[in-house]
Parts: structure tokens; sequence; C-alpha cells
């Protein structure tokens, strides 16, 4: 439109020439002069966005919480405890009467199980920051898909057996020192208290990560060279 305004007609006149010149108040593109409809629809939309409340997942719903003694199995069921659920104490009391019952705890969290009585066998299943005690395991005491648990044992366990557990740390008894054996499989951060014969406790990491050398065609494994 430039160029074409400086291009003169033969009569003198320029391509502008009849043109209606517009006011800068009759502009409606400007800013300042939209419409009050406009004005009110964007207000509108900044409304609409302003109230919008953002949306949050819905919190996993949690089975009732299980205490009870279930004679089919003689297992003793420790099943969806947490803080709110225990009594003012903060811990679970488990009174095995016979060395045939088990107890299994089932998906606790930040709870206390204290057993008490010569028991079969102890399973802690998906836990997450529960601490056991009881005081003497008959066949073994086992850790499957947990986090940040702690198990003490006052009497004898044969075996603990840690598997898919991240966190795990197991006290001893000074009389089942030699007497335990640990077996591990999938799991990390495992560690193990003990009293010494000057009544000192110490702690030691568990294994996690081994070497593995093919010997005369037969596979021999030794701990990593980071726990000597």
């Amino acid at each position: 439109m430039a160029e074409l305004s400086k291009k003169k007609s033969a009569d003198g006149s320029s391509a502008a020439t009849g043109l209606r010149h517009v006011k800068k108040e009759q502009q409606t593109w400007r800013k300042e002069f939209k419409t009050d409809a406009v004005k009110d629809e964007n207000a509108g939309r900044a409304l609409a966005v302003a109230g919008r409340k953002p949306t949050t997942a819905a919190a996993p719903k949690r089975d009732p919480a299980v205490l009870e003694y279930r004679q089919h199995g003689f297992e003793w069921a420790v099943e969806n405890q947490t803080r709110e659920t225990v009594p003012a104490g903060g811990a679970l009391d488990v009174k095995v009467t016979d060395p045939k019952q088990q107890v299994y705890v089932y998906r606790c969290e930040e709870v206390t199980v204290r057993i008490t009585g010569k028991v079969k066998n102890v399973v802690l299943d998906e836990c997450t920051k529960v601490s056991c005690l009881f005081d003497t395991a008959i066949s073994s005491c086992e850790t499957v898909n947990c986090k940040s648990i702690q198990i003490q044992s006052t009497g004898t366990c044969p075996s603990f057996s840690i598997d898919k557990t991240d966190g795990c740390l197991i006290y001893i008894s000074k009389d089942a020192i030699s007497s335990t054996c640990f077996v591990t499989s999938k799991s990390s951060e495992m560690n193990v208290s003990w009293e010494d014969e000057n009544g000192e406790m110490k702690e030691a990491p568990i294994p996690e990560q081994f070497q593995h050398r093919l010997e005369n065609g037969v596979v021999k494994s030794s701990v990593s060279d980071l726990y000597h």
C-alpha cells in the first residue's frame, strides 16, 4: 500500500485517493477500544480457568485391619494394621499358645508386632516400617516385598529368609550367633546386629553383592571385596 500511495496517476491523483480516513477511536482492533461483549467474554474465560480445582489421585483403599487366630492353618493373621488402628500403646500383641502356630503379618505399616511364646515360623509380607519382636521360632522367619523393617529374636531362630526386601535390620541373641543362617534374594540394605562376649552390640552388613567365576566347568561364587 505504501508503494501504491507513492505512484501518481496521469491526472496527478494517488492510489489512496478517495479512501476514507479512519480515526484512532474507530480502530476497533486496538486493545483499548474492544467492545464490552468481548471484554466480558475474556473475563469469563479467566474466571473459569481460575475456578478450576486441581485434580488429585484418590488414595488407595485399604482393607479392614485384622488381628485374629485362624484355626485352619494354625495361623495368627495380622493384616492391614497402621498407626491409626493399633492400641494406645502403639504395639500389637500376639500370644502364641501352641508351637504349631505361625504368625503371618501382611500389609502393615508403621506398627510394632510383639509375639510371645514359641512359634513355628514368622512371615512378614508387603510391610513397611514394621518392627517385629519374638522369642523363639522353631522353623524360620521370612520377609518378602518389605521396606525398612526391623526384626528381633530374643531366643533362637535357625533361618532368616529375606526376599525382595529393601532395608532390613535383624537382631539376634547371644545364644543364636552360631546356629543362625541367612538366605537372601533380590534384597538390599540388609544388616545383622548381635551381642558379643563383652555384652556390647555389634552390627555388620549382610552381603548383597557377589563375584562369580567359572572354574573347571563349575561356577564358583564369593563375597564381593566390598565386604572384606
